[in-house]
């Protein structure tokens, strides 16, 4: 049954006369009345304008109304008059809210994304495998003829790899444009909560506990939580000297634009202040958000356990095979170091093959010292290096003791299937231990000078190459190599050497037993 109160508001509605305002602000129920007799939204909008609403619009408030018919212009006027009278403590909830909302969406963004990447790899894979069927010889072929039919398949892989990167930039792009759409409301909602930074505390009692001249900081209990409000000596002591503690709190707490807002930017005029605890947890966030940036630049790591192998062959300057142990676990870099993660250190990209997720190249082993030196300045827990040639081999044989590779075209990228270029980190299968293109895209450069027959002489444990030479060893062979792709193959180029064909990974090192 109506409400004596919404049959004179419809009557009033009706005659289109000017909105009569009830004793007290709106409550949300009577919105749902309003709502329920399908009152014109101009006139629902005129109540909230003249009337205000005695509640505060919340995300889930809001739905719950949009659930009951409110249109957008009658929500956004509801939020518009709600939000300057939230209290602090529902503006920090609102916005959690509103947080939780924005990952909910990413987070569905995200697992719709890879489950169609994973697709698109699928056909990818299907369509590859296809296209280099090549095929042998066979006795009615001339060599030229094969060797065309062999450039033709090539080329094709090329053409295919080409089309499949756009395709997967093309999707990434797509679900991350469809994302920012559905969030950009939501964050500008969010940017309005913290932007306004000035928040209704009713009643509040205000007492001063000490001042952090250090930190320009002035310590008080606002209804018994800490706040700290900034406010230089000169400020501070005009304060200090022109009220006492208790006058000084009264003298706010009657004071609207001062004790019952709170503000935590500087004005001429208020005391700009934010509870101790949200203080602290900003820099705790924004401590560890610091350290995972300076992670993220030196990328993904694998775990590679101590152990024994026989390392080298019986052919070229792989001989003799001999043992060795790694006496101690390391992490080594998941992927090759990538063009991004170099331009974020260094800020130029000296790469021939342009592409923030190819493997930097056209860098010198004297330049790979300074992007460590600069790696390990943002002092983030951990101490970067390049790998030994042992601890390299190691990780790129896996456990296995053969010297070749079988179905080789899975997990690198060489020269019979590059298409003369580098190709992303990560696109090739990886290792048993997880660890991508560790042959082929480009060579890597490791710590250790080159010696030709620095295997006869090598230590069992942890051999760190010869003490002095004029080369740098590289390993794993790269985009431009038909020979060199097996884990064993030595080659080496003057530190001060700038190929396209040559990159690096990391290993980090951290206080693991």
């Amino acid at each position: 049954m109506k409400t004596v109160l919404a049959l004179l508001w419809l009557s009033v509605l009706q005659a289109q006369a000017p909105v009569p305002c009830p004793p007290a602000a709106l409550t949300e129920a009577q919105v749902l009345q309003l709502l329920k007799d399908r009152v014109p939204d101009g006139r629902i909008v005129q109540f909230a304008g003249a009337c205000h609403i005695g509640f505060f619009p919340s995300s889930e408030i809001l739905d719950r109304l949009a659930n009951a018919g409110a249109t957008p212009p009658v929500l956004e006027a509801l939020r518009q008059d709600g939000n300057p009278r939230a209290t602090l403590a529902e503006a920090r909830q609102e916005v959690a809210s509103l947080e939780r909302r924005i990952q909910n969406l990413t987070s569905a963004s995200e697992a719709a994304r890879d489950r169609d990447l994973a697709r698109l790899e699928a056909e990818y894979q299907a369509q590859r495998d296809k296209t280099a069927q090549v095929g042998p010889q066979d006795m009615f072929e001339k060599d030229a003829d094969y060797a065309a039919r062999a450039a033709r398949a090539r080329d094709a892989l090329a053409d295919l790899e080409r089309i499949h990167k756009a395709a997967r930039e093309q999707l990434a792009a797509r679900y991350s444009g469809e994302l920012a759409e559905q969030t950009q409301a939501i964050r500008g909602q969010i940017e309005a909560f913290v932007k306004k930074r000035m928040y209704l505390l009713a009643g509040a009692k205000l007492d001063f506990v000490n001042y952090d001249a250090n930190h320009d900081r002035l310590v008080a209990e606002v209804n018994g939580e800490q706040y700290w409000f900034t406010a230089p000596p000169d400020r501070a002591k005009v304060i200090y000297g022109r009220w006492s503690k208790a006058a000084l709190a009264q003298a706010f707490s009657d004071d609207d634009s001062h004790t019952r807002y709170l503000v935590d930017t500087p004005t001429d005029d208020r005391f700009p202040g934010v509870p101790k605890v949200v203080v602290e947890e900003t820099e705790r966030k924004e401590a560890a958000a610091a350290v995972e940036r300076r992670r993220a630049l030196a990328g993904e790591f694998v775990a590679i356990p101590a152990g024994e192998f026989m390392m080298g062959s019986d052919s070229f300057d792989e001989k003799p095979r001999h043992r060795v142990r790694i006496t101690k676990r390391f992490e080594m870099g998941k992927y090759e170091v990538t063009q991004a993660q170099w331009k974020a250190a260094m800020g130029a990209n000296p790469s021939t093959f342009k592409g923030d997720d190819r493997p930097v190249e056209t860098v010198s082993w004297n330049d790979v010292q300074e992007f460590l030196k600069r790696l390990n300045a943002t002092d983030d827990g951990y101490r970067y290096r390049l790998p030994t040639e042992a601890e390299w081999e190691y990780a790129a044989r896996a456990g296995s003791t053969a010297d070749g590779v079988a179905n080789v075209d899975e997990i690198a990228w060489y020269g019979e299937n590059s298409g003369r270029e580098t190709h992303p980190v990560g696109r090739k299968r990886a290792n048993a231990w997880s660890l991508y293109d560790m042959l082929g895209n480009v060579w890597e450069w490791c710590a250790d000078w080159h010696g030709a027959n620095y295997y006869a002489s090598s230590p069992v444990d942890d051999p760190q190459g010869p003490a002095s030479g004029t080369d740098r060893v590289v390993r794993g062979g790269s985009w431009d190599r038909f020979v060199g792709v097996w884990p064993a193959y030595r080659y080496w180029f003057d530190p001060d050497v700038r190929s396209i064909s040559s990159g690096f990974r990391l290993v980090r090192e951290v206080g693991l037993p």
